[in-house]
């Protein structure tokens, strides 16, 4: 048998193996596995002396699985392992000299007995081995290992010693690790065995660690892994036992623990272990005292020397050991802040003794901590600076929280503010060794970041300080840049930076009115300047990080670079900065850039810069009548649209580059119509002829360019490059509309037909003229029809209701599209629903959709028929998955099969569009003769859900609020609604009122009532849904009052057909139908919710 299992743990592990044969010795290995002698064959597998590593390891593996399973967790079964492991263990550790089992093996076996553990140790586990720590400690003659300090120590005794302590160390793991989150049946029993350890053994585990400390050092020479598990072990336990038994009257017991700080072995696990005594939970007072009485500064004193003295001692060699000394002194002084913040907190102490003990704790810490850890965090390696972090947030936490607690506070703590300032100005420059963008990036988020947070506090604390040095800092190395290294000009730029941001925050703590006439704000200013007056010396910088920051200061600060503060001479200061600024954009330190990544940021901070400063560049192109055209020659050359190459997807690998450009074409349009819009200040009107011409000198390359591509015939390339042109052109409009339109007045039509000139919108004309031609081209491509849809969203505004004619071709082209795809229809349902909002007083606009309603609804209905029968191929294909899939989203929300969530979004994107019929007085359309036969196709959809439509509350609410408009609007089957311009009051539709009653009023008591839609009112989702359904029922009996006769065809369907049918107790029927009919709306709709549905759900 062994010579089989060995024959097919061969077969598994064998790299040359084919899956098939795997399989099959899976399978013959785990029918070994449930045969009922299991436990002896693979224990006869693990102590054979034939027997591999490998083997071993799997043997030891799979008895862990059969200890674990119920079958062969039984006294008898468990007691053969215990006895078999530990005799073959204690050959293989203390017998067996000539070899030494691999740490896999022994990791293992400790795996092994750690289950055991779990099975067998205390009163929760029927007290079948209690003596475990006994027993093992015999064992591995842990007794005459301790007693024994002379160097002729047999090593392999020494060995058992160290496995016993990796052994507790798994066994604490697994008891008491609060990384793992465990059950509470788990969490109990774990308690119940370290209760049981407490009384019983840990005294004697206590001792073992003592006598492991207190070994010779020539022993430990030659075991250096016993003194480093017996840290690991102090440090492991010292969370839930009694801290009594390590730390003594005379700290005898820590005293050995310091004794291996120095040892270059033990240094790493000596630290952790002290930082986990330091960190044993206690009340604050106790913790002061016991921190007080470690002495541990007095230990560290020789550290902190070391370093001062030469800071050079921390090598790559050494850094892991430096790294956790620091992490020991951080949260040594962390345990300190945490004082002063419990003490403050707790409300029994009397006020005066909280400021004594406060001002005690604050006194440990500037005097013996803060020194050490400022040393530590001036460090060249970032890594231990980083180490430090923690305790700064909390330090300068409190100082900021008790900074107005008495007079002499602040002045107390400005050595140590100046001082860190000053450390913190010094870590943030980038070093030598910051060579690629992944290692500024890291160094920004490790580093610079954490330290720029820091300065922010200090700010709070102490405005006048930080002003001063930061001041002095940036003034310093502005004058001395040309001669200092990039690193000191970029670290400058910076400072500048967040100097602007602590201004902006308000860190200053100014009123609002004085911020930017205050010191700072003046202070900035003159920086600014001072940067712009070294232009020529920008300009030779060639360095990516000099030259982003830079783009990126000036554009976020431009409101001080323009304000009144900075003029110092008169208003032309302020057109020289701007030119100076905008060359510096024009330029290879910017939009020319050699370097991609600062060439492509540059192009959204220009179009960005111009947005912003509107005003200004207004006045400059006022002034300047030929600017506009010397910044379209400089930047002509960027405009030019090329697609190099193309991927699988049919798209650009540079589509980053042309998503980038596109914020040109924003910037070149909004920079024409703001220059021709700033002719107003002398023209009489809106009207004046105004010479659009220079847009021939953009848009004539892009036109030819198309004219090219429709030549060429459909290719990859010509798609993508027409598409990529339309994109532009549609760009371009949308920023020849922020510049001539003011930006809270672009969606105003009467603000646009008044400000957009006649000669533009010809212009314009011809450009959607253009698109369509090429769309008829290339309409069978989906990106093509995507851009289209897009351009003419942003020529909309500019044509106003003369876009009409081309929009009602678009339409047709797309609906003639055979293979629109789901994701477009739902775009372009946006597209018509912004149309309607536009133009719905525009009876062309409303003759337009007349005429288009049927097929769009036709057309979204095919769509929706082409996913459901590719839901349909989903299912046959893997029936179990989908079923699981529709279980799951009933009672979940979530659908997995992306057929199903696309028809969900294509849904509610048809409900939104027929919302917009009614938000904007147009549904008399639905109404007209050409559009009465797809009334009730429309109507059907409103009124029909699967149960997993549902639970897709978002959807439902958007249908809902539709039913209810409709109902409201033309729920008696004329139009109702009187702000309707197209309405026929003569035109009635019979029978529509019966139909919205018999339709509606199951849906309203279904949804939630009936099983299948799982609908829980407890939740908000559903709770909303709930209101929308009460809506639905007020509407109904509003529009179904007949004030001649004095009787609702709604309450007569309630309470003589449908509640009796649904067997609702009389006296609950009554009570509906009366506060259905006295209440209003709202009133109504709470009750339904709270007092009908909520309380007769309780009863399900």
């Amino acid at each position: 048998m062994l010579e089989r299992i060995q024959q097919l743990v061969n077969a598994v592990n064998d790299p040359r193996s084919d899956v098939a044969t795997k399989r099959q010795a899976i399978e013959l290995l785990n029918g070994i596995k449930s045969s009922e002698n299991a436990l002896e064959i693979f224990i006869s597998l693990v102590i054979n002396e034939n027997s591999n590593d490998l083997l071993k390891f799997y043997g030891l593996s799979t008895l862990i699985e059969l200890m674990t399973e119920g079958v062969n967790a039984n006294p008898n079964g468990l007691n053969l392992v215990k006895f078999e492991i530990t005799k073959w263990l204690k050959f293989q550790v203390l017998g067996n000299k000539q070899t030494k089992l691999p740490d896999f093996l022994m990791n293992k076996i400790s795996e092994v007995l750690t289950t055991l553990f779990m099975l067998m140790y205390s009163d929760c586990n029927g007290n079948q081995w209690n003596s475990f720590f006994d027993d093992l400690m015999s064992l591995f003659q842990v007794d005459s290992a301790i007693s024994n300090t002379s160097p002729s120590t047999d090593g392999n005794i020494l060995l058992g010693l160290e496995f016993f302590n990796k052994l507790c160390l798994m066994i604490n793991s697994e008891i008491a690790d609060q990384s793992f989150i465990r059950s509470k049946e788990s969490q109990l029993k774990n308690n119940n065995i370290k209760d049981w350890m407490r009384d019983n053994d840990i005294m004697k585990l206590s001792n073992v660690w003592f006598q492991c400390l207190k070994l010779d050092e020539q022993i430990v020479s030659q075991c250096p892994g016993l003194i480093n598990s017996t840290l690991d072990c102090i440090g492991s336990f010292i969370s839930w036992i009694d801290i009594n038994l390590i730390i003594d009257a005379n700290n005898y017991y820590l005293q050995l623990i310091y004794k291996f700080l120095n040892l270059k072995e033990t240094k790493i696990s000596c630290y952790n272990c002290i930082l986990a005594i330091i960190s044993k939970k206690m009340k604050p007072m106790d913790k002061l005292a016991f921190l007080n009485m470690i002495n541990l500064t007095n230990e560290l004193t020789y550290y902190h020397q070391a370093i001062s003295m030469n800071p050079q001692i921390i090598t790559f060699d050494n850094l892991e050991v430096w790294e956790s000394l620091t992490k020991l002194i951080t949260s040594f002084g962390i345990e300190f802040t945490i004082i002063i913040e419990q003490v403050n907190d707790d409300q029994k102490l009397d006020t005066l003794y909280k400021q004594s003990v406060i001002s005690n704790v604050d006194s440990i810490l500037l005097e013996k901590i803060i020194p050490i850890l400022l040393e530590f965090m001036n460090n060249e390696f970032d890594s231990i600076t980083a180490k430090t972090f923690p305790f700064w947030s909390n330090y300068l936490a409190f100082l900021k929280k008790y900074k107005a607690s008495s007079p002499n506070f602040v002045p107390l703590h400005k050595d140590f503010l100046d001082n860190f300032q000053q450390i913190c100005f010094k870590r943030m420059k980038f070093s030598d060794d910051e060579v690629t963008q992944d290692d500024f990036e890291e160094f920004n988020e490790t580093v610079r970041f954490k330290l720029k947070n820091f300065q922010e506090i200090i700010v709070v604390i102490d405005p006048s300080l930080f002003l001063n040095n930061i001041s002095q800092e940036i003034s310093a190395n502005l004058m001395n840049c040309k001669n200092e290294s990039w690193q000191i000009f970029e670290l400058t730029i910076y400072q500048i930076f967040n100097l602007s941001e602590c201004i902006k925050n308000n860190y200053f703590g100014l009123n609002k009115n004085e911020i930017m006439t205050s010191q700072p704000s003046l202070t900035l200013v003159r920086f600014l300047n001072e940067l712009l007056m070294m232009k020529d010396f920008l300009l030779a910088i060639d360095n990516e990080q000099i030259q982003i920051l830079f783009m990126e200061l000036i554009v976020k600060n431009y409101n001080f670079i323009f304000s009144t503060s900075a003029n110092t001479a008169n208003a032309t200061d302020d057109d020289e900065k701007y030119l100076l600024i905008l060359n510096i954009f024009m330029s290879s330190f910017a939009m020319f850039n050699k370097r991609e990544n600062v060439r492509l940021r540059s192009w959204y901070l220009f179009t960005r810069f111009l947005k912003l400063t509107r005003i200004n560049l207004k006045k400059i192109l006022f002034a300047n009548k030929n600017l506009v055209n010397e910044i379209t020659n400089k930047i002509s050359p960027l405009l030019h649209i090329k697609v190099t190459s193309i991927n699988a997807q049919g798209t650009d690998d540079n589509d980053t580059i042309f998503d980038n450009q596109l914020y040109i074409f924003e910037g070149i349009g909004f920079i024409i119509t703001l220059n021709n819009s700033s002719q107003e200040l002398t023209a009489a009107t809106a009207n004046t002829p105004i010479d659009y011409d220079i847009l021939d000198q953009i848009l004539t390359p892009l036109f030819t360019q198309l004219e090219g591509c429709i030549t060429q015939g459909a290719s990859p390339v010509v798609i993508l490059e027409c598409h990529h042109i339309l994109m532009a052109i549609g760009t371009l409009a949308r920023g020849l509309h922020i510049g001539l339109v003011p930006e809270n007045q672009v969606n105003n039509m009467v603000v646009n037909k008044k400000l957009i000139n006649d000669s533009l919108i010809h212009k314009f004309s011809n450009i959607a003229e253009v698109i369509l031609v090429t769309f008829s081209f290339f309409n069978k491509f989906e990106n093509i029809r995507d851009a289209s849809r897009f351009t003419f969203a942003r020529l909309i505004p500019i044509l106003s209701n003369k876009i009409l004619p081309f929009i009602n071709k678009l339409i047709e082209l797309i609906l003639s599209s055979t293979d629109l795809k789901s994701w477009e229809m739902i775009d372009f349902l946006g597209f018509l629903s912004q149309l309607i909002h536009m133009f719905h007083t525009d009876t062309d606009c409303y003759q337009l959709f007349n005429q288009l309603l049927t097929p769009l609804i036709n057309k979204v209905h095919s769509i929706i028929e082409e996913i459901d029968e590719q839901h349909d191929q989903q299912s046959s294909s893997n029936k179990p998955i989908d079923t699981a899939v529709t279980a799951t989203s009933v009672n979940k929300n979530i659908v997995v099969t992306d057929s199903y969530r696309d028809k969900i979004l294509l849904k509610k994107a048809y409900c939104t569009f027929l919302q917009s019929l009614t938000n904007n007085s147009v549904t008399s359309i639905l109404l007209s003769d050409i559009n009465r036969a797809i009334l009730p196709v429309i109507l059907n959809d409103l009124v029909t859900y699967t149960p997993q439509e549902i639970q897709e509350t978002s959807m439902m609410k958007v249908s809902l609020n539709v039913l209810c408009n409709f109902i409201k609007c033309f729920g008696n089957g004329t139009c109702l609604d009187n702000d309707d311009i197209n309405k026929d009051p003569n035109l009635k539709i019979d029978g529509l009122n019966e139909y919205f009653i018999m339709k509606c009023v199951p849906i309203i008591f279904e949804i939630p009532f009936n099983p299948i839609y799982k609908f829980n009112i407890k939740e908000g989702n559903f709770k909303t849904m709930a209101y929308d359904l009460a809506r639905l029922l007020r509407e109904l009996f509003i529009v179904s009052s007949n004030p001649t006769t004095n009787e609702n065809e709604c309450v007569k369907y309630l309470t003589q057909i449908y509640l009796p049918q649904i067997q609702l107790p009389q006296e609950l029927t009554i009570q509906l139908v009366n506060m259905l009919t006295t209440m209003g709306q709202k009133q109504f709709e709470k009750w339904f919710v709270d007092n009908f549905i909520s309380v007769l759900k309780q009863g399900q």
